[in-house]
């Protein structure tokens, strides 16, 4: 049976080593369609390996229903993997990260009280366990012991938390369920080595320092190969942010090469976003607003819409230098790391430490490599070889070079040196080596040295020396060089699907074959490449509307009855939107201050149909208590209920989403102003067993804030903490009562205590204490500014009328006409507007599709069917939010033959008329 094992330095497929050069793409926010165009392009730029995750919401979206189809069909995903060549590593979770909601926890299992996430909770455990068979056995046969492509799983993800207790009970476990299935790989964690999982491999995930923490983890780990499992190359953006990328090209090519310099493998990630099409998107800790943008990050190498861009070139340069040159990474000394400069200390372009360079050797039984760090600015510097040689070696654009040195050329010859970089060796017996124009090569192969000189313009350089066929191009041409494992091809942008090359920009392209002799290729017919074409839009016209009059006024006979409040997930809807109403009697007219502290994420408000407002979290909304007004008599309370994305990592996964809980007449409590005090220090651990970025062990300061006050009724108080950012425990008459997460969770907190049932909220005086977590900045001041404590005088709902109606798209017959003019009186509630358009007959097909947002607030968009995902393009007061103002539409979702239907559920009911359709190689923010 073949085996994947490993050593000291790399994976071993049945005893054969193998380099894992990865890229990461997820199969549920691509279209199928898509899953070849982007398996493809990361093969041609050298990557050997996919990564993805399986996000169990997606494959059991209810209870024991479980789904396989669609962008979920994984073994679909995985077979094209397979198809090109391609290995595949898989995220198994529970938790994936990712930036998906709930970090891929369904929300089903997320609101039940008595399950503890990411802990050893049996029946967290159960329902995993169950997934995890139906997972594993869709992929029976496709493991590398199987014969198929897969060689790597990864359990748990982001696990940032020390807590021996729960290493046998909950890793170890998880990593047996893997076994026990059948899957006899290797198995990654990817925790930064907060727990050491026996029987798992320690990975490190991050941006910079690669080449400190990398080191670090030989020593703590020196019998498995050091894998950076997320090379973090673009960041998730949040609805509001700036959309700026500060992860530039040359960065990612210096943090690609400190990875190897180190001795270690990547996965880049990632590779392609992807879409956060439906409701998949999560939120983020350590933010209030931090729900993700539909464009799933921004810059990766590959764009949403399957664009190269710069950041795919300069991985390229590396990631195929790193593949083709295998054999001598894999058998690198793992113990040689030689003392060096640090890369970080000689600077970046302008900081005035030009001239300095970071020089990191690597060796081992293949060869060695050198790495050589200039910051950007070192343009070439001289290496002294061991046999006294001096060697001008050249960096030219490029913030790092690398050399190789006594190199087997996979039996061909032996390359001794050379002061070019080296980036492919195709078919055995062609070598391609890039540096900067007008430079003098230096190489020596089988003893025999040859100098040359690096061309200008578009052609390559192509020489026979030893029989080797040498490729020699500059660092302009090497990003439109290509190879098919026989032939290179430079100046093509790449390869079609019938494997044809691509004509580049420049329209001049060369064939090389083995025999150095080059072929040039015409260019092919129809013109410049399509992203170089005029995009054209479809204006959209005729819309036609169906206001959600009848929701937000309560008077929908769809209303459902509930026992009271419940969570959405409760009422089936566990993404997306509810209707809730709540039908309160009220004895007086006058003016109530009110608080929602059982409620998530967001709530447009109706009282008898008039707008109240947004309460919750993200752009355009408050947390804070407000004023309501109830009419003597029956009242209709309304409110829409947006479940904006669950963490996907952090202290506050588990926050329930919709109105859960009753409308809360509050005043401030009369308490001491909080003072502080030495107390005896808190174990958070007491309260759950999973603590992003805590350890067990380490209890709170012993300075803490204290606030004392005195309650004389039976009514409930609310701990009320807005925007702080220090985590600890909150302590009630010295017993801890809830963890505040802080910048690990959502950054605020309501919390509310009762006398019923417990002996810790007294009736009298009452001392309240804040423990903060060890070693934070100014904690105290912190939370003393951000909390308030109210008294809750009456639940306001108690004993009203609750009921629940399912968010869903109206019938078409009850869309009515709307011209321009008219729109103006659906405005301030949400409406669905509808209408249908043709493509244009011109329209270049290797162009992408996207729908232009321009004018909406926010809402959901779908077509011909297909949920595009959510936009906020403004806030109900008509603030820009943004920065995503278009939603990528995958191909196949178009109908070129006849009309396609475009319905929107814009949450403020702006009007549509200044949207359209608009074909570009990208979409902007």
């Amino acid at each position: 049976m073949p085996s994947v094992s490993y050593n000291e330095q790399c994976f071993l497929l049945d005893g054969r080593p193998f380099w894992v050069v990865g890229a990461s793409m997820q199969y549920a926010r691509m279209d199928p369609s898509a899953w070849a165009d982007r398996i493809v392009a990361a093969r041609q730029a050298g990557f050997n390996c996919i990564e993805t995750a399986c996000p169990w919401m997606i494959h059991e979206p209810r209870p024991g229903r479980y789904e396989f189809s669609g962008r979920a069909a994984v073994r679909a995903f995985v077979e094209q993997c397979d198809e090109a060549g391609m290995k595949v590593i898989l995220r198994l979770g529970p938790a994936v990260g990712a930036a998906f909601d709930g970090s891929g926890i369904p929300g089903w299992l997320m609101v039940k009280p008595e399950v503890r996430l990411r802990e050893a909770d049996p029946e967290f455990l159960g329902h995993y366990s169950r997934f995890l068979r139906k997972l594993l056995g869709e992929l029976e046969g496709m493991s590398a012991p199987d014969g198929g492509p897969i060689i790597l799983v990864q359990s748990e993800h982001a696990w940032n938390c020390s807590n021996p207790d729960l290493l046998d009970k909950y890793h170890r476990e998880l990593a047996r369920y893997v076994r026990e299935i059948g899957f006899a790989l290797p198995v990654l964690n990817a925790n930064d080595l907060w727990q050491e999982p026996a029987g798992t491999i320690d990975t490190w995930r991050g941006w910079d320092d690669l080449l400190v923490h990398l080191r670090q983890l030989r020593t703590i780990q020196p019998e498995a190969p050091r894998i950076v499992s997320t090379l973090a190359v673009g960041r998730e953006l949040c609805w509001g942010d700036a959309a700026n990328d500060d992860r530039a090209p040359e960065m990612l090519l210096e943090r690609m090469c400190q990875t190897l310099a180190a001795g270690a493998q990547f996965v880049l990630s990632p590779f392609h976003a992807g879409t956060n099409f439906d409701f998949i998107g999560g939120r983020l800790s350590g933010r209030s607003d931090g729900f993700v943008t539909t464009t799933a990050a921004i810059g990766a190498p590959l764009s949403e819409a399957g664009r190269r861009t710069g950041k795919y070139l300069a991985a390229k340069r590396v990631a195929m230098f790193a593949s083709q040159f295998a054999h001598v990474f894999g058998e690198l000394n793992a113990d040689f790391h030689p003392i060096v400069l640090d890369p970080a200390q000689i600077g970046h372009a302008g900081d005035g430490k030009g001239g300095m360079v970071s020089i990191v050797p690597q060796r081992g039984a293949n060869g060695r490599a050198v790495f050589v760090f200039g910051g950007g600015q070192t343009r070439h510097t001289t290496l002294l070889l061991d046999n006294g040689l001096r060697m001008t070696v050249h960096l030219g654009e490029q913030p790092v070079a690398w050399f190789v040195f006594d190199v087997d050329l996979r039996g061909t010859a032996r390359l001794d040196y050379v002061n070019l970089c080296p980036w492919a060796l195709v078919d055995r017996s062609i070598l391609v080596l890039f540096g900067p124009e007008g430079s003098t090569a230096q190489l020596s192969i089988n003893d025999s040295p040859l100098e040359a000189v690096v061309p200008g313009g578009d052609s390559p350089l192509v020489l026979s020396h030893k029989g080797v066929t040498l490729v020699i191009v500059n660092q302009r041409q090497i990003d439109s060089a290509y190879h098919d494992e026989k032939f290179v091809y430079i100046g093509v942008d790449g390869f079609d699907a019938e494997g044809h090359p691509i004509a580049g920009e420049s329209g001049k392209a060369w064939k090389i074959g083995a025999d150095a002799q080059v072929t040039e290729l015409k260019p092919p017919a129809g013109g410049p490449p399509a992203s170089k074409r005029t995009a054209r839009s479809v204006r959209l016209a005729d819309w036609t509307a169906s206001s959600t009059q009848v929701q937000s006024t309560g008077r929908s006979p769809r209303f459902a009855s509930l026992h009271g409040p419940e969570t959405l997930s409760t009422c089936g809807a566990s993404t997306g939107y509810g209707w809730y109403r709540v039908v309160v009697n009220s004895r007086s007219t006058r003016k109530r201050l009110c608080h929602l502290p059982q409620s998530g994420d967001r709530l447009h408000l109706f009282l008898n149909g008039e707008p109240l407002g947004v309460y919750g979290a993200g752009p355009g909304s408050s947390n804070s208590p407000f004023e309501i007004k109830l009419a003597n008599g029956e009242n209709t309370l309304v409110a829409l209920a947006d479940n904006f994305g669950r963490f996907a990592g952090g202290n506050d996964m588990g926050r329930s989403k919709g109105l859960y809980g009753h409308l809360q007449e509050i005043k401030a409590v009369r308490a001491a102003k909080p003072k502080v005090v030495a107390a005896a220090p808190v174990d958070p651990f007491t309260l759950r067993g999973f603590i992003a970025g805590s350890a067990k062990g380490i209890p709170s300061d012993l300075k803490q804030a204290e606030w004392t006050f005195s309650h004389l009724r039976k009514t409930p108080i609310l701990i009320d903490v807005n925007g702080a950012r220090c985590s600890g425990t909150f302590v009630l008459n010295d017993t801890p009562i809830a963890y505040y997460a802080g910048a690990t969770g959502a950054c605020f907190a309501r919390i509310l205590v009762s006398q019923d049932g417990t002996d810790v909220f007294k009736r009298g005086r009452n001392r309240l204490r804040f423990a903060p977590d060890h070693d934070q900045h100014e904690p105290l001041e912190d939370i003393k500014a951000r909390t308030t404590i109210y008294e809750c005088i009456e639940a306001v709902t108690e004993g009203a009328a609750w009921s629940f109606e399912k968010w869903e798209a109206p019938m078409p017959t009850t869309f009515d006409p709307v011209a321009k003019a008219g729109a103006k009186s659906l405005r301030g509630a949400p409406c669905w507007w509808r209408t249908r358009f043709m493509l244009p007959s011109g329209r270049h097909a290797a162009l992408a599709a996207w729908f232009d947002t321009a004018g909406l607030s926010k809402g959901q968009a779908y077509l011909n069917g297909h949920n595009l995902g959510r936009y906020f393009t403004a806030t109900a007061g008509g603030a820009a939010v943004g920065p995503q103002t278009k939603l990528y539409i995958p191909e196949p979702w178009l109908k070129s033959d006849q009309a396609n239907e475009l319905l929107l559920f814009d949450e403020h009911g702006f009007d549509p008329w200044e949207t359209k359709i608009v074909f570009a190689a990208d979409g902007d923010f």
